[in-house]
């Protein structure tokens, strides 16, 4: 394998959804990954039918009325214009940094999905089946210190009482 292929599939099979399929299918998928630069102030998506995933650099997704929806940076997934029924009504951006893009056809997104029923659940499951995933995952890895990091209660990290002042103090009075 070349080292670019390398490179992409080590920086894929560190990625969710990615990490979720087989040594095969991240050695086979490099080769059908496009790459697609954008200059800071390219529209976003570049064109219809692939899923996006950020390489390095930042996107802003806006709605119809130009609200910011959503940004986008190294490792987020964009597939909006894989699915069947656009459910979003933040469809349209603009890179607000220079962007490289990792884009896999949404026909071959399809078929990594039919391979493998962790991949594909993540794109066909409701958020409510996704939070319950995660939380499971991370019970299950309670012993892993960074996993074990994120169980702590916020009440354990506060060792003293919040020292408070009257509004309207200054800073001296403080």
């Amino acid at each position: 394998m070349d080292v670019e292929l390398i490179e992409i599939r080590q920086f894929l099979e560190q990625r969710n959804p990615f990490n979720y399929l087989s040594s095969e299918l991240l050695d086979e998928l490099p080769k059908d990954v496009e790459i697609r630069y954008l200059r800071r102030g390219s529209v976003f998506p570049p064109k219809e039918g692939y899923l996006y995933l950020v390489r390095s650099g930042a996107i802003e997704i806006f709605d119809e009325q130009g609200e910011l929806c959503e940004k986008l940076d190294e490792g987020a997934v964009y597939s909006i214009t894989c699915q069947l029924v656009n459910l979003s009504e933040c469809d349209s951006g603009e890179a607000v940094e220079d962007t490289l893009l990792y884009m896999l056809s949404c026909d071959r997104l399809k078929s990594l999905c039919r391979q493998s029923t962790a991949f594909s659940e993540h794109f066909s499951s409701s958020v409510k089946e996704r939070l319950r995933a995660a939380v499971t995952t991370v019970q299950e890895s309670s012993d892993d210190p960074t996993v074990a990091a994120m169980m702590v209660s916020v009440g354990s990290l506060v060792r003293k009482k919040p020292i408070t002042i009257q509004s309207g103090m200054t800073i001296r009075e403080t």
